[in-house]
């Protein structure tokens, strides 16, 4: 038996110790069985949890709600997701493997009263069933037990996720109904600012007073649309009393609805936040209530240069001593700078990387001295770009503004803006940036599989390894 073959038998039989090791027994013919009648899913209109976690969920004509069973009146809203899986979950339960009947074993599985998570679920004419839920089995999913009942079983995962949470855990989440497409108005007010934006015509307009020279970013509007229709509580803020009254925002919405809400400030990666006409304070990530909290300054276009690329017919690029040029010859791109083209150049790259250029988009305004002073320094790049008509567009990269971003202008105006680092780099060696991209391996009987999201020279490198190995004789 030669080497590789001696290795599998090896392989197998640790895998077949495992499974052995681990497996539940399997209930048979005449064993105990699990206390537990199927039930259908429409017939449940309460499920209550008790234990580590609890909840009492009720079926109304107008939906679930959610309680703490002490509270039972201080009901609310449920999110529809939450309550569907635990009710297809318990439909759905099946139990066929029975664990051990020894009294003394309950506390170390979870299952006894103390520890468990005891599910009672009820119909019109009452109780349909209990059941109480421990630890995850070593069948990967949960050990289960029938109240009065000593016998154990393992259960599949789906009841005890679904049914492992608190009222917060059932909770709804979505705090606005309004869709971001029925918007038509926003006003966001803080303490020393307002913004307000409208959409007339399908495109987004600024309201608000901007400064000179300002542009205005209807994507940017649309975005802060988006933002407050997609607000969802991370939590619910036990203090009704937090203070919500950094920034107001409020929606408009075709219909004539109009939602406001008030947010704090952030604490723990958290902020309050309070709708009108309703009690509760909620608790939203920071990167939401950042996405709401917008002045004029954060809607201002960005972009540092505009152009068709389908129109483009010459570009050129350099960095330092280094320059290309691509010019666009009938319907096909050449280099014409330097003289030989690279190797490695692809023409079909280049209508790919105008595509990409077109949407470059500055990191903020900068009209402090020091940008001013960086953009006046020696360009350290540049890039410029004929269209058909023969009108140009340019970047030009300065100086440096800390260690992470340079000054920039485009010819969009002629303001100073800064930029990351890693835009200016992709131009310093202006050849690369039509480079033909590495070969994808063949798909066929030879090829070697599971490498296709690695990086060409990591995965080059496995696969000149792999099949070495591939290509050796058994020892």
């Amino acid at each position: 038996m030669n080497k590789p073959t001696l290795i599998a038998v090896a392989v197998f039989a640790m895998l077949l110790a495992v499974v052995l090791a681990t497996r539940e027994t399997q209930v048979s013919e005449g064993m105990a069985t699990f206390r537990w009648k199927p039930i259908e899913r429409a017939a449940i209109t309460r499920l209550e949890l008790t234990g580590a976690n609890t909840a009492l969920l009720v079926k109304s004509p107008s939906g679930w709600t959610v309680a703490d069973p002490a509270k039972p009146a201080d009901a609310f809203a449920t999110d529809e997701a939450q309550v569907n899986a635990l009710l297809d979950a318990v439909a759905g339960l099946k139990v066929k493997t029975w664990v051990t009947s020894k009294k003394e074993r309950h506390a170390e599985l979870e299952v006894d009263e103390a520890k468990a998570a005891t599910l009672t679920v009820s119909g019109d004419q009452g109780v349909l069933g209990t059941v109480l839920i421990g630890k995850p089995s070593q069948s990967g999913g949960r050990y289960v037990r029938a109240p009065g009942q000593d016998d154990v079983f393992a259960a599949d995962g789906a009841l005890a996720y679904a049914a492992r949470k608190d009222v917060a855990g059932f909770r709804k989440r979505a705090l606005v109904s309004l869709k971001a497409e029925d918007l038509v108005g926003l006003e966001v007010k803080k303490k020393d600012q307002r913004v307000e934006v409208t959409l007339r015509d399908g495109a987004w307009t600024l309201e608000s007073p901007a400064p000179a020279k300002y542009r205005f970013d209807p994507q940017a509007a649309a975005q802060l649309a988006r933002a407050f229709a997609g607000l969802s509580a991370q939590d619910f803020a036990k203090d009704a009393a937090a203070d919500t009254s950094a920034t107001e925002v409020t929606a408009r919405a075709k219909d004539g609805a109009a939602v406001t809400v008030r947010l704090g400030v952030e604490s723990n990666g958290t902020v309050p936040l309070r709708l009108e006409n309703d009690a509760q304070v909620y608790l939203v990530p920071a990167y939401q209530a950042q996405q709401l909290s917008k002045t004029v300054e954060d809607l201002r276009d960005l972009r540092l240069w505009s152009y068709e690329a389908a129109k483009a017919k010459r570009l050129r690029v350099t960095a330092g001593t280094k320059a290309v040029t691509v010019e666009k010859r009938g319907e096909a791109w050449a280099v014409t700078e330097p003289k030989a083209a690279p190797a490695d150049f692809d023409p079909a790259q280049v209508p790919v990387v105008l595509a990409q250029l077109a949407g470059l988009r500055a990191t903020r305004l900068d009209e402090s001295p020091a940008a001013a002073k960086a953009c006046r320094a020696a360009a350290t790049a540049t890039v410029e770009l004929t269209l058909e008509d023969q009108s140009r567009r340019a970047l030009r990269f300065g100086g440096e503004l800390g260690p992470n971003e340079v000054c920039v202008q485009g010819s969009e105006d002629a303001l100073t803006y800064a930029a990351p680092r890693a835009m200016r780099a992709r131009f310093e060696d202006g050849a690369a940036l039509f480079k033909r991209p590495p070969p994808r391996p063949p798909m066929g009987s030879g090829a070697i599989q599971g490498l296709e999201q690695l990086p060409p020279d990591i995965r080059a490198k496995l696969e000149a390894q792999l099949r070495a190995q591939m290509q050796q004789p058994p020892q």
